[in-house]
């Protein structure tokens, strides 16, 4: 370091080299130099893409509470206005008229469709839960391969 050397080869005094030995070393480091920044720089890449399927599935995660007392709400308010209209019409789907009756069942089906996706939603936080999981093994595993040719750069570098 003092000497501002950019490189130095230490050898054994009980070494015997190649004539090739100092090239090869320095083609070896070299090619390390070049696939260790490689290596680094796209496994950044990939635990970033782990990372943000953890937020984006945690995000999902906390808004399902919102999301259901949406639907229930929306499905109450249906229900309400439903009720009253067969309340004050309690023989439109005999003697309705085509347009009152498919407005009838329309409603009731849409009714129904929210039932269904409010009935949904365990699945699906089920499903953001093994993202996380399978995503926090996909970064564990990804940083141990990056330690791991980390040591064996820096073992086949000695």
């Amino acid at each position: 370091d003092e000497a501002n050397y950019e490189q130095v080869l230490v050898l054994e005094d009980d070494m015997l080299v190649s004539p090739d030995y100092l090239q090869v070393s320095l083609n070896l480091l070299a090619w390390a130099r070049a696939n260790y920044r490689d290596i680094v720089s796209q496994t950044d890449v990939i635990s970033k893409l782990f990372e943000s399927a953890i937020t984006t599935a945690q995000r999902a995660i906390a808004n399902l509470p919102k999301k259901e007392k949406t639907m229930t709400d929306q499905a109450r308010i249906a229900q309400g206005h439903l009720d009253r209209f067969l309340a004050a019409n309690p023989n439109v789907m005999t003697t309705g008229t085509a347009a009152e009756k498919k407005s009838v069942a329309d409603t009731m089906a849409g009714i129904a469709k929210i039932k269904e996706n409010i009935a949904t939603l365990p699945s699906i936080k089920t499903e953001n839960e093994k993202t996380i999981t399978d995503s926090q093994s996909g970064l564990a595993k990804n940083t141990a391969e990056v330690v791991s040719v980390k040591a064996q750069l820096v073992k086949a570098c000695k």
